[in-house]
């Protein structure tokens, strides 16, 4: 299936986990595939938006948001979800 992917670096933005502090690289990512009738149905996931933070040293994201959205035949998406995974205060 053919799908549209864009990302972006944001740059730096601190993030605090329990007490502590980091400075972090934020990332910005997209997705869509063909939501024309052929593809996808109106109530169907066509979208994907997410924020991702990583941290050097941690190794592995510390912070990521992901969202969805309805496919969008005509108008604008409906947000199906949203999605939030911060790393625990012990593991970093």
């Amino acid at each position: 299936m053919y799908k549209i992917f864009n990302g972006q670096n944001l740059g730096a933005d601190k993030i605090r986990i329990g007490d502590r502090e980091y400075e972090a690289t934020k990332f910005k990512f997209y997705g869509q595939r063909p939501t024309y009738l052929a593809h996808c149905r109106q109530g169907q996931e066509g979208e994907i938006s997410g924020e991702v933070w990583y941290v050097k040293g941690v190794d592995r994201y510390v912070k990521q948001v992901v969202s969805t959205f309805h496919c969008r035949i005509a108008g604008p998406g409906f947000q199906l979800d949203e999605e939030t995974y911060t790393l625990s205060p012990d593991s970093p």
